[in-house]
């Protein structure tokens, strides 16, 4: 078996800035550099994830799914930790022959090195290394460095190609709140358990038709788009040949695609306890 592990990066974004600031730290850049690498030693050293590709998204990303809808994330608002540290996190991340992504998220590079990596070869399995459940709709291995308290074992999850089917389309019946207005994506009083129920016996073929169906009996004014909206708003892509990219975001997965085996890190030596910086020192 030949693993690689696509490692999210953003999630250490927010969390060494709100540590950092936390801790008063407002000008010891050293320090936050310091930390980033430690940080990111803990999980590439980390026993059963191999190969490594490092992902982030750039300052100024120009996410394509704005342009469809500029309401997307668009509530969102920095934290003051961000607003002192995201620069020179940034800037660590670029030092360490990280891939910074400018049209696209960094949901749709692990999709797009997912792919191309597993399609390559039958022995390939990719890792995505995050704490970020909406790439659950790709289905396979995961693995959370992020999250507080757990045991090593309980940082696991594979998701089933069928189970991933049944997360996505529920995702398109609900939403994400966190991500986009109700008002834009998603029905109404309809949750991801809720959509789960509506989903989890039918055939998988029919969801898009049972999806369509109940947007048509719960969103009164233009059902269709509403569903199609969602639809392109949560839909990670992994190949041009999603429809709805336009030519900048074509490229950068093109460009992706091609670099980022010149990207990829052998397993190294570091800790697998992820808890050094609860308190930054």
């Amino acid at each position: 078996m030949n693993k690689l592990s696509i490692i999210d990066l953003d999630n250490m974004l927010h969390i060494i800035a709100a540590v950092q600031f936390k801790s008063g730290n407002r000008d010891n850049k050293e320090k936050v550099r310091t930390h980033v690498r430690t940080f990111t030693n803990s999980i590439t050293g980390t026993r059963d994830l191999g190969k490594h590709v490092l992902l982030y998204q750039v300052k100024g990303n120009n996410n394509y799914r704005k342009e469809i809808l500029p309401a997307y994330k668009a509530f969102r608002e920095p934290s003051e930790a961000i607003l002192c540290w995201k620069e020179t996190i940034l800037d660590e991340f670029d030092a360490m022959g990280a891939i910074g992504l400018k049209e696209i998220e960094s949901d749709d590079a692990m999709a797009v090195i997912k792919k191309s990596w597993e399609d390559e070869s039958e022995d390939n399995v990719a890792v995505i290394v995050t704490a970020d459940k909406d790439m659950y709709q790709l289905g396979g291995m995961f693995y959370n460095p992020y999250a507080r308290n757990k045991e090593f074992k309980d940082r696991w999850k594979y998701v089933s190609y069928g189970d991933a089917d049944v997360f996505f389309w529920s995702q398109i019946l609900a939403g994400d709140p966190t991500d986009v207005s109700k008002e834009y994506c998603g029905i109404d009083m309809i949750g991801m358990k809720t959509a789960e129920t509506l989903l989890i016996t039918k055939d998988p073929k029919e969801y898009p038709k049972i999806v369509t169906e109940i947007y048509r009996e719960k969103v009164k004014d233009n059902p269709e788009k509403k569903a199609k909206m969602t639809y392109m708003m949560l839909k990670l892509v992994d190949s041009v040949d999603y429809p709805y990219l336009p030519q900048r975001a074509k490229d950068e997965i093109n460009n992706l695609i091609k670099s980022y085996p010149t990207k990829i890190s052998s397993f190294e030596d570091g800790l697998e306890s992820l808890f050094e910086f609860d308190e930054a020192d």
